[in-house]
């Protein structure tokens, strides 16, 4: 789906019976209420973060120099992007997506060598 295409159809909804998916950039907001367009803007921010942080557990992984406060810094990274997803995302999406997200986070966590730690610590 291209956001830049302007979709011509338009659809009268009553604030109180739709919920808009809300995006805010410095004092500026804007609600969506196209569900195809919420689902592109979920899914492109989710793996924005996600592949950020999957990089920092590669570079985690690959490096000799590091110590607990580097893994603890992944898994908030991953708790937080939970957390995200949990409390904004969980009302537009669809449960098979969701349940995919979270499978997706509990794969993450799991990448997170702890060797490597040990490692660094034991030297």
């Amino acid at each position: 789906m291209d956001l830049k295409k302007t979709n011509k159809e338009f659809k009268v909804v009553k604030f109180e019976e739709e919920q808009g998916f809300v995006i805010k950039k410095n004092k500026e907001k804007i609600i969506v209420y196209e569900e195809d367009v919420i689902d592109k803007l979920i899914s492109d921010k989710f793996n924005h973060d996600y592949k950020e942080i999957l990089y920092m557990i590669l570079n985690y992984n690959n490096s000799d120099d590091v110590d607990s406060s580097d893994e603890e810094i992944l898994r908030i990274k991953i708790e937080e992007l939970r957390v995200v997803l949990l409390k904004e995302y969980r009302k537009f999406l669809d449960k098979a997506v969701f349940n995919k997200y979270l499978k997706m986070l509990l794969i993450l966590e799991s990448k997170i060598d702890i060797k490597a730690r040990i490692k660094g610590v034991c030297r």
